[in-house]
């Protein structure tokens, strides 16, 4: 960047001119919060920036603050070269602990770790063919009693998968590899990837998956020990680390899904059974895009450690949907911004930008300054030492 990161700059970046609008600045000052404050993110802070009572923050943030128009008009400017001739679009769901009793659509959930009571949203996350990757839709789950009570219709997350499977608008002559674990395995998914005549899916396979080879049935579990002896070593270079793996495959019937090439995948002592479906699925490829779904592991934990996808304190939903698009845009700012950096790595070049915008702006104030000179001259001191530290060099 030339220019040090601060507000201004986010607001051109933004709507291209200075915002006008309460929810414009709202916008603005809010994912210039997310992006540069570390620790635990609160609401409080931008009231601060903005001058306001934190209540009618919380109120602006109930309002549409149209940030899906806004996502949208951003995306296809940085996707548009970016996607090129095969990209990977990997589907999962995160859910986040939250409590409180006047807290709205909160549902119980069973994960590996236990129970929690919590939201969930289920993501899509593209991966371009040179290896940027991009939030491209997120849609909460609701649970029973909010939609009654809202008069909306109840989907699962298997059905969110498939709303964003047909609203996502990518290049028709690029191929798209779907990616995603055993929970997403059903019938109308497997369906809605193939009405794509350049699309294909993988996926992991349960336990008690049923797997028909020239006309025998067993399940995943039966399958795995009958063709371990069969296994052979390969090596597959993903995620910046060489993997290596020992795999067979085989062209099998997969309960649920239809004709199928099933993989068998061991490293270290993890044994998995993956599925392709799609003609231009080899072994190989099979098992890259599954490793490639790490990356959606670790989005999760780069939102929750570093951007404050958790921290919100909103009771109603609209309010705290708006916290969490917020964040996803805050993610997208940074990937376009610093596409070869980790997030933690491009926050800490924002915050210290923003540090240094802080410390000019300071010593600009401080030349208007007409008190004690030995003050003036001992604060003048201190600041120079400081310039060591930041890169005061990018605000001039």
């Amino acid at each position: 960047m030339k220019k040090p990161f601060s507000i201004p700059l986010l607001s051109q970046m933004l709507f291209h001119r200075t915002p006008k609008s309460v929810q414009e600045k709202l916008i603005a000052v809010y994912l210039w919060t997310l992006m540069t404050y570390w620790g635990h993110f609160s609401i409080s802070l931008v009231a601060q920036y903005l001058k306001r009572h934190k209540a009618q923050v919380s109120r602006h943030m109930k309002n549409n603050l149209f940030l899906d128009n806004l996502s949208q008009k951003m995306l296809p400017k940085e996707l548009s070269g970016r996607i090129g001739k095969k990209a990977h679009l990997i589907i999962d769901s995160t859910m986040k602990a939250k409590r409180g009793k006047k807290l709205c659509n909160l549902q119980k959930f069973k994960t590996s770790r236990g129970f929690i009571i919590g939201h969930c949203f289920v993501f899509a996350l593209l991966i371009c063919e040179d290896n940027s990757s991009w939030i491209i839709a997120v849609k909460p789950y609701l649970t029973k009693a909010f939609c009654r009570r809202t008069n909306q219709e109840f989907k699962t997350q298997n059905q969110l998968a498939v709303e964003i499977l047909q609203e996502v608008s990518l290049p028709l002559e690029t191929h798209v590899i779907v990616v995603a674990d055993s929970a997403f395995v059903a019938h109308f998914i497997v369906s809605e990837i193939t009405t794509h005549p350049q699309w294909s899916f993988v996926s992991s396979l349960d336990s008690n998956r049923k797997i028909t080879i020239k006309g025998y049935t067993r399940h995943t579990a039966d399958f795995k020990k009958e063709y371990l002896p069969a296994l052979k070593k390969i090596s597959i270079s993903c995620n910046g680390r060489k993997n290596t793996l020992k795999v067979m495959s085989i062209s099998a019937e997969v309960s649920k899904v239809g004709p199928a090439t099933v993989v068998l995948s061991q490293r270290d002592r993890q044994t998995l059974a993956l599925i392709g479906v799609g003609k231009r699925l080899s072994l190989r490829a099979i098992c890259y895009a599954y490793l490639l779904r790490w990356r959606i592991e670790i989005l999760f934990k780069e939102l929750k450690q570093y951007l404050h996808f958790g921290s919100y304190h909103c009771r109603d939903f609209e309010a705290y949907m708006n916290h969490i698009l917020l964040v996803i845009l805050a993610y997208n700012i940074l990937k376009s911004l610093y596409p070869k950096f980790s997030i933690a790595e491009a926050k800490k070049q924002v915050s210290q930008s923003s540090q240094a915008v802080f410390l000019y702006e300071l010593k600009h104030d401080l030349t208007k300054f007409h008190g004690n000179r030995i003050v003036k001259n001992k604060i003048f001191q201190a600041l120079s030492a400081m310039t060591g530290i930041f890169p005061l060099s990018m605000a001039g």
